[in-house]
């Protein structure tokens, strides 16, 4: 098997560990996996799967017919891999062993008299009605899923390699008369040829006014020597994935002073919010220091966003940093700091760093300079 795909199967073996620590702390038989999203986090391979499930010594995954091969070659050591067939769907090879028909009724036979966790109340009565019991598991899960293991974020930590690597590869390569979708067609290549699996969202480059833009899509501009730039960028590694963004400029001495005014504010903000990260920290306070940074600069009215999201299997997941956000921090918790302003018609800065609550606070992406000048 390939590195990645131990890597995968070793995770895998970690995630169901903790989810039996979880089954037996709650004097359960088994757990239902029905939300696309846990799925998800336990396989993160885009399988077309129904649900999983869990018990004390066993784990079964339900896919699509066209999934069946991948996922039994990938994980079949450690889950029994099932196929459902849907009404009207031609048959294969695949066997009586592995194959569901009517799955809504192999899983109301499978948890009859049995402890059953969900992770999800939407269908779960109509599956769970001959079940002894019905305990709702999405809040203790997602704490599972944001306790990030050190093998998870050593695996978020390649994909952050691999996004810096790419951006400082690709920048020096930027010159008048590129296009943006250009910039972004070579970045994905650059993260491609390091190993990564996919990019981890629609890649964003601006220029000039277009930085103005929060979720700017590329466009055929070109750049016209001059203007401040803005990449964001980030790749999927073994399922996890990493986001980074940077405000880039020819020269800060050459910036015009508003912009450069804009770019000193947003940095600091970027600063100040990362200090403040620690373990049992509200969300909302991080996001509010660096909101109360850019208010003192006359920028919070700019500030459009919230200023972070948590990465993990997805690019966007808990916790939320955000003025709303009720959650504290965890440990193993990785997200975004990502302060931006966005003055219209005129230009936007925006920089974006991946932290991890350790100790205190670990910055994933540090190595990659926060204002990249490429002086020509």
């Amino acid at each position: 098997m390939s590195g990645a795909g131990a890597d995968k199967r070793a995770i895998l073996r970690e995630k169901l560990d903790r989810l039996r620590r979880l089954i037996a702390e709650r004097g359960l038989d088994l757990l239902l996996i029905l939300d696309a999203s846990f799925i998800n986090y336990l396989f993160p391979e885009g399988f077309s799967s129904r649900c999983a499930t869990v018990s004390r010594d066993h784990a079964e995954l339900y896919v699509a017919p066209l999934d069946f091969e991948r996922a039994h070659a990938l994980y079949g050591d450690d889950v029994e891999v099932k196929v459902v067939y849907e009404a009207g769907d031609a048959k294969f090879w695949f066997g009586d062993k592995v194959v569901v028909q009517d799955l809504n009724k192999h899983l109301r036979d499978k948890v009859r008299g049995l402890r059953v966790g969900v992770d999800t109340a939407e269908h779960a009565h109509q599956l769970l009605s001959d079940a002894r019991s019905i305990a709702l598991l999405a809040e203790d899960l997602w704490l599972l899923r944001r306790s990030k293991s050190e093998k998870e974020l050593e695996l978020i930590n390649r994909a952050v390699e691999i996004t810096m690597q790419a951006i400082n590869s690709v920048v020096p390569e930027i010159e008048k008369g590129v296009r943006e979708y250009e910039v972004a067609a070579k970045l994905e290549h650059a993260m491609r040829l390091q190993g990564c699996e996919d990019h981890a969202f629609n890649t964003i480059v601006a220029f000039g006014v277009n930085t103005s833009y929060p979720h700017h899509i590329p466009t055929g501009k070109q750049y016209d020597g001059e203007s401040s730039i803005i990449i964001d960028v980030g790749c999927k590694y073994c399922g996890y994935a990493s986001d980074i963004t940077r405000t880039i400029v020819p020269s800060l001495e050459r910036v015009e002073p508003r912009l450069r005014t804009v770019i000193e504010a947003v940095a600091e903000a970027l600063e100040r919010a990362t200090s403040s990260v620690k373990e049992g920290a509200n969300a909302s306070y991080i996001d509010g220091v660096a909101r109360t940074l850019l208010r003192e600069r006359g920028l919070a009215e700019y500030f459009v966003h919230g200023l972070g999201h948590g990465i993990g299997v997805q690019v966007h997941e808990r916790p939320r940093i955000a003025p709303s956000s009720r959650e504290k921090l965890v440990v193993g918790d990785v997200f975004t700091i990502e302060p931006g302003v966005y003055i219209p018609e005129k230009f936007g800065v925006r920089i974006e760093n991946d932290v991890a609550v350790t100790e205190g606070v670990r910055v994933l992406s540090g190595g990659l300079e926060k204002i990249i000048e490429f002086k020509r």
